[in-house]
């Protein structure tokens, strides 16, 4: 984890107000059958030189569970 600086709080801080656009874009893909999730996380790796995971794989790692919670 990095601190950063914040100008004033909102709900989700920096982080997830792109990230949940990010995975909900990403399963909308997979869920309509555009794309597979593997597919996603490679394109997503090809187009961001030196992230360290896609989509799918944040997903992993975040877990199931929140992911859901997150975009209920």
């Amino acid at each position: 984890m990095v601190p950063i600086a914040v100008q004033k709080e909102q709900n989700g801080y920096v982080l997830n107000t792109w990230f949940v656009p990010l995975i909900a874009a990403a399963q909308t893909l997979v869920t309509n059958g555009v794309s597979t999730p593997e597919d996603v996380d490679r394109t997503y790796l090809k187009v961001n030189a030196g992230a360290g995971m896609g989509p799918f794989a944040l997903i992993d790692m975040v877990g199931m569970k929140t992911f859901f919670d997150v975009l209920s």
